[in-house]
Order: structure tokens, then C-alpha cells, then sequence
């Protein structure tokens, strides 16, 4: 308990403030209550024109301890019982001190791993940013017109309909690669064009690419013709070949 005492400290004061802390103790655990054993007492002292003064020794404020009565004890001896309740808290805060540490440990090594996978993710939809912005402007409209061959060679291979909806049953829409003014565009029916660096992917949440449509004919039909065709045009930027028709 800490007491705080305003004004003037006399001996009848102290003993007013260990008599009212040792009445709120009684009245609160009974008599359970041993007594006081410590205390650290801190004076603030002043002159008589009010200003504060202290006892200074090697640079420091003085401290006074009273020494232990003979005959007296530092603190009550703990009973059995006390030293379990003690052991068992003390085992108890180690626990969750431990519990505390592996949950951190563990959330440090997820975060790496998710920033690892972020700057891998990065890197490849870098690489294939570049590697497609390098091929249009080598190629420019013959690149497209690959691409449009090789998303229609997939959509028949495919045949993707509706399979809900007012357009249930009939076929989905091709999309098409478009290339206009140097902007690439994927372009789905009358649908609004979306603007693309590269048709193979696009940045999603958490450090993770996504095709820029789920659809089995695109995701598992167009990107691999799609990659095989880009992987054949830097062939053809490599040794001169002209890149196979897929």
C-alpha cells in the first residue's frame, strides 16, 4: 500500500497513516492480517523560506535505513501453504511469459514468410511486366495477334458457358488482348477495357498474383498458351529463330 501524507509530517501523523493503512487492511482480509514489514519513506524537506532542501553525500541524496530490531523477523515465515500458492503463480507468470515469447517468435517467422513471398510474388510479376512491355515493343500488333490466337485456341478447347444467370447455357465471351497507342488492354464483349501491364497475372492481396479472371479457360487454358508464347517470342530475341506457332 502507498500512503500519501499532505502537509506537515509529525510522529503523530505516521502514526495516524500506519494506523489508517492497518484498519483498511484488518477491514479487508480480517485476521489474516500480520502487520507491516518495510517500508521505503520518502521526506521532502524545506527551509524556513519555503524552498526545498536536501542532504546530499557523494553526489547523491542521503538514505537512512533503521536496522532490524534483535530479536525481530524481516517478514513472517510463509507457511506450506503460501510457498505452493507462490510457486504455483510464479510457475504460472513463467508459463505465460513462455507462451508469450513463442507467439512472438511465431508471428515474427510468419511475417518473414509473408514478406518473402511478397518480394518473390513482386519479382516475378516484375519479370513478367518487362519481359511482355519488351516483346510488344519489339513486336507491337503481330504480338498481339498471337495472343488473341493462342486465347481463342483455349476458349475452344474449353468451350466456357454460363452457368447461371439471364445468360445461362450460352457460351462466355472471348476476351481479346488489345494494344492501342501503347496501352494494352484485355477487353471482354461490351464490358469496360481493363487496363494491363502483362496478360499472365496481376497483383492481389497478401503478396500473392491472381489471373486477371478465374475462369478455368483462362486461368488453366489461356495463361499456359499465352506463357508458352511469350517464353517462344525471347527464344526469338535470343538465337533470331522465328517463334513456333502454338
Amino acid at each position: 500500500m502507498r500512503i500519501k501524507i499532505l502537509g506537515p509530517i509529525t510522529p503523530a501523523r505516521l502514526t495516524e497513516a500506519l494506523e489508517s493503512a492497518a484498519l483498511e487492511f484488518t477491514s479487508r482480509v480480517g485476521d489474516g492480517f500480520e502487520g507491516f514489514f518495510g517500508a521505503n519513506l520518502y521526506l521532502q524537506a524545506f527551509a524556513n523560506g519555503g524552498q526545498q532542501i536536501e542532504i546530499q553525500v557523494n553526489g547523491k541524496e542521503k538514505m537512512l535505513t533503521l536496522s532490524l530490531p534483535a530479536g525481530e523477523a524481516l517478514r513472517p515465515a510463509q507457511s506450506e501453504e503460501v510457498k505452493i500458492k507462490q510457486t504455483a503463480a510464479r510457475d504460472a507468470s513463467k508459463a505465460k511469459q513462455r507462451a508469450r515469447e513463442e507467439a512472438d517468435k511465431q508471428w515474427e517467422a510468419e511475417r518473414r514468410q509473408r514478406l518473402e513471398k511478397w518480394k518473390a510474388a513482386e519479382e516475378e510479376q516484375e519479370r513478367r511486366e518487362t519481359q511482355f512491355a519488351r516483346l510488344v515493343a519489339a513486336y507491337g500488333q503481330e504480338l498481339i495477334a498471337r495472343c488473341n490466337d493462342a486465347i481463342r485456341d483455349a476458349w475452344a478447347e474449353f468451350s466456357p458457358i454460363w452457368p447461371s444467370g439471364p445468360k445461362k447455357g450460352r457460351p462466355r465471351e472471348m476476351p481479346r488482348v488489345e494494344l492501342n497507342d501503347s496501352v494494352t488492354s484485355l477487353v471482354t464483349g461490351s464490358n469496360k477495357p481493363i487496363r494491363i501491364k502483362t496478360p499472365l497475372s496481376r497483383r492481389a492481396h497478401l503478396g500473392t498474383l491472381e489471373p486477371h479472371w478465374k475462369h478455368s479457360a483462362w486461368a488453366d487454358g489461356a495463361i499456359p498458351k499465352l506463357k508458352a508464347l511469350m517464353e517462344s517470342y525471347e527464344r526469338q530475341n535470343s538465337d533470331g529463330a522465328d517463334p513456333p506457332l502454338l
